[in-house]
């Protein structure tokens, strides 16, 4: 089991439930200790969900920024495109702030209700997933010349497509290179 605020349940076989369920043999100390740990540090996102939500906003983010024309983009289309991309990130991070408080609501057990963890939870999952696409947005605020914009902030969706999906590489427990590599495939469409 790993202490850095997670819990590694494939580690040790270690279950949710007692081990006598899963042909242990009945010592309990494992299933004490990994309940503690569970109710200790609750964790908001596993990392391969923190990993999954920002591609998903990067890939959003992307879809829109593909749509600018560069020939033809005047002030007035970057200020659209950015309205819908930023829009759609905050859609979505409003979204999956509600599903976890659904989740959490579903995994309560009698009464239900929500605690101050749970909405700081909600809070975390909504900023990960809204403030992901800032750096993508950056250069549509700060360059002029749309067209010069567009290419750094693809640029930018790009190289966070790939770390990002180096890491969800590494928490998934395949070639972080590979997919990695993937994620840019899929960014290199989105842009084309």
């Amino acid at each position: 089991i790993r202490h850095q605020g997670s819990i590694d349940l494939t580690e040790r076989h270690a279950y949710a439930d007692p081990p006598e369920l899963h042909g242990g043999n009945g010592d309990r100390s494992d299933y004490i200790g990994l309940m503690v740990t569970a109710v200790r540090s609750p964790r908001v996102l596993d990392p391969s969900e923190r990993a999954a939500e920002v591609l998903f906003g990067l890939i959003m983010v992307l879809t829109f920024t593909g749509t600018l024309s560069v020939a033809d983009a005047g002030r007035a289309d970057v200020r659209a495109m950015l309205i819908g991309a930023l829009g759609c990130n905050l859609a979505w991070g409003v979204i999956d702030a509600v599903l976890y408080l659904m989740g959490a609501l579903a995994s309560k057990s009698r009464p239900r209700a929500l605690t101050a963890t749970d909405w700081q939870g909600a809070l975390r999952v909504f900023l990960l997933v809204f403030l992901s696409t800032f750096p993508v947005a950056l250069p549509f605020l700060l360059v002029p010349e749309p067209s010069t914009a567009l290419r750094l902030s693809n640029a930018i969706a790009v190289a966070m497509l790939f770390v990002v999906g180096r890491e969800y590489g590494r928490a998934i427990d395949l070639s972080p290179w590979a997919v990695g590599v993937c994620m840019v495939s899929l960014g290199a469409v989105l842009v084309a």
